[in-house]
């Protein structure tokens, strides 16, 4: 995916530096970044794990910075039982335990919701502006 990126980033002349870290222990400095984007990845990690990376993110943004944190969210109607593993491929992040895990860490939300593609859900958060 990084190789990909890299790519595109080339093709429409953006400078921008890809890398692949560990989210439990990101290799940058305290309030390095404006923006912190995750997408698609939660749904991936283990509740302590996602508490983890989300206290990174954190950790990395500067005062005033943005995090906005993307994924599958499930549908509130979800059906449950046998079939209901298949129905999705993906695994997901209810959009309750996405602003939690983002609120926890320390992060002001903004805005949460439905991104309005299929069952991705967002949530928008900042540091705060004076620590």
């Amino acid at each position: 995916m990084i190789a990909r990126a890299n790519k595109k980033a080339r093709k429409v002349g953006v400078d921008v530096i890809f890398q692949h870290e560990v989210v439990e222990a990101l290799p940058f400095p305290e309030a390095h970044f404006d923006a912190v984007l995750s997408t698609l990845m939660l749904h991936h990690l283990p509740r302590k794990t996602r508490e983890l990376c989300a206290r990174e993110m954190r950790r990395v943004l500067k005062p005033g910075g943005r995090v906005l944190v993307v994924d599958f969210g499930g549908t509130e109607g979800e059906k449950r039982g046998v079939f209901a593993h298949f129905h999705h491929r993906h695994g997901h992040v209810k959009l309750s335990d996405m602003i939690a895990v983002v609120d926890e860490a320390g992060l002001r939300i903004v805005e949460s919701g439905a991104v309005g593609i299929g069952d991705l859900q967002f949530v928008l958060a900042t540091t705060l502006c004076c620590l």
